[in-house]
């Protein structure tokens, strides 16, 4: 929960500062020093760290996945391969008896 709260601090700092940068013309000519001035300005950057957070989660938990498929637990043996294994091997101890 602390991470979490770590990490949605420095994404917001640096949404802030990337969206401050890159909307840098059309906030001198609004008249607004930063993003979060403008009236839908906190929702905004608000939404966009919700965005970036999501799909880093998303990231994570792929991963996770990822990672449980590649564990794949030992399976049961056949019930059927096992019932022909047998077969055959009573066959060849019946063919040796020669019943």
């Amino acid at each position: 929960m602390v991470i979490g709260g770590a990490f949605g601090k420095v994404v917001d700092a640096v949404v802030s500062l990337v969206m401050t940068s890159m909307l840098a013309p059309a906030l001198k000519a609004a008249n607004v020093s930063a993003i979060s001035a403008w009236p839908a300005g906190a929702v905004i950057v608000a939404l966009i760290n919700f965005i970036v957070i999501a799909f880093v989660v998303f990231l994570i938990v792929r991963g996770i996945e990822a990672m449980k498929r590649g564990e794949r637990p030992i399976s049961a043996p056949d019930p059927q391969a096992q019932l022909a294994a047998a077969a055959t091997r009573l066959a060849e101890a019946l063919e040796r008896r020669q019943l």
